[in-house]
């Protein structure tokens, strides 16, 4: 009974030096590769969402990717309405993974571009008035922007607000319509819009870097290698867009 506790105690302590020794790696390669300071922020930008399924919170990063103090993935924070001045220009961006830019560097993402040229029509960039946050998340659809934007509006209060939206709409419909609970059919007929997919990823719940490792670097390859051929296009997507996730 004794060596089977040491040996127990053991191997988890062998999984959480590995756990944080590649939490502290991720955030050193994250750092150096995008200039931005991490410090007082933790692993895993994406957590598990009772109405959405999943959402990106507040001052966290991944491998390429990190959020300010409101979940949206840029460099500066949200000033609240009443600290700002009154030149100041707040636009939110919201859509899915064209938004989110999941190919490219966070600050390559055309929202960040975006805010970068309105910048550079001023003289002084250091001194810019203009904020254009990314609130671009991969597999949301306008029905999941929309909640979000319940969310975030009555505290950022934007002067404009970015819709990018309509790849995912097609695959919110899909898993909807393969979903027992739903007559997809019988919601159109009746004008019921705006329902979602909540994407209950597995590996999210305890926000482990295991289970992503587990998840992206042998689940996925696995159901790409045997079962890609049985796949509609639809779910050919949804697997490259859920390997580029966290």
């Amino acid at each position: 009974m004794k060596k089977i506790f040491i040996s127990s105690f053991i191997f988890i302590f062998l999984l959480a030096c590995i756990e944080f020794g590649v939490r502290f790696y991720i955030k050193l390669e994250n750092s150096r590769n995008t200039g931005i300071n991490l410090k007082g922020k933790t692993y895993g930008i994406m957590r598990m969402d009772y109405q959405l399924g999943f959402t990106h919170i507040a001052n966290t990063y991944n491998t390429t990717r990190s959020t300010n103090n409101m979940g949206f993935l840029n460099r500066n924070d949200v000033v609240l309405p009443e600290q700002r001045n009154i030149e100041d220009v707040v636009f939110i961006a919201y859509g899915g993974s064209t938004t989110y830019s999941y190919n490219l560097q966070q600050d390559q993402a055309w929202p960040n571009l975006f805010q970068k040229k309105m910048c550079e029509t001023k003289k002084n960039n250091k001194d810019c008035k203009f904020s254009v946050f990314n609130g671009g998340h991969i597999m949301y659809s306008i029905g999941h922007s929309y909640k979000r934007a319940e969310r975030d509006l009555p505290i950022v209060k934007p002067n404009y607000v970015i819709i990018y939206s309509g790849i995912n709409e097609y695959s919110n419909y899909n898993f909807l319509k393969n979903n027992k609970d739903f007559d997809i059919d019988k919601l159109i007929k009746n004008e019921e819009y705006g329902l979602i997919t909540k994407y209950n990823y597995w590996y999210l719940k305890h926000n482990l870097v295991l289970k992503k490792l587990i998840h992206f670097k042998l689940l996925i390859p696995l159901k790409r290698k045997f079962f890609s051929r049985n796949l509609t296009d639809t779910e050919k997507l949804n697997l490259d867009n859920k390997n580029n996730d966290d």
